[in-house]
């Protein structure tokens, strides 16, 4: 019956409750608490999808696939020092893994790094220059590209700006210290 209500609505919340209703039946399901991730990412409750994505890593701490989805949301909430952090441990476990990588230049563009961005994406076809994701990756490139431009036309701008992420980077460790 809860299937049903999964594949039938359209209704969100529908979704949400029959998915809730079946963890209440299995707690260690990790399938169950990631499809309920996806479904709080794809209302845009971002805080709570990682909470979810973060009892599926205590189900299944070695996932890859949870531990790519914890980091994207780290990056949609703005915690880029966390994000970093989770990225770099990632990649010392799959140092071959391309899609790492990807996500890595994410980390390093949203840090306004963008050298070691373009330096990820290189390793990233490196590794795989096959990639679905390739042409994603080409565009971060473009993106890289028109950052180091501009960073070269307005540096006083580039400046305060990577200034202001730094203070917000600074503002969110010592939060996470107390």
């Amino acid at each position: 019956m809860e299937d049903e209500i999964l594949v039938e609505s359209e209704d969100l919340q529908a979704k949400e409750q029959a998915l809730r209703d079946a963890l209440e039946k299995d707690p260690q399901s990790a399938g169950l608490s990631f499809r309920l991730a996806v479904l709080l990412q794809r209302q845009d409750r971002h805080a709570d999808a990682l909470a979810m994505t973060d009892a599926c890593m205590a189900i299944q701490p070695g996932n890859l696939q949870f531990l790519r989805f914890r980091i994207r949301m780290l990056l949609r909430l703005g915690r880029l020092g966390e994000a970093e952090n989770n990225v770099r441990q990632a990649l010392q476990e799959n140092p071959h893994r391309a899609e790492l990588y990807l996500l890595s230049a994410l980390v390093h563009l949203g840090n306004l790094h963008p050298g070691e961005a373009q330096q990820a994406i290189g390793a990233a076809m490196k590794c795989d220059p096959e990639i679905e994701q390739l042409q994603r990756m080409k565009a971060l490139q473009r993106r890289i590209n028109a950052m180091l431009r501009k960073a070269e036309k307005q540096p006083v701008d580039w400046l305060m700006r990577k200034f202001n992420r730094r203070i917000a980077r600074a503002a969110e460790e010592r939060e996470d210290g107390d």
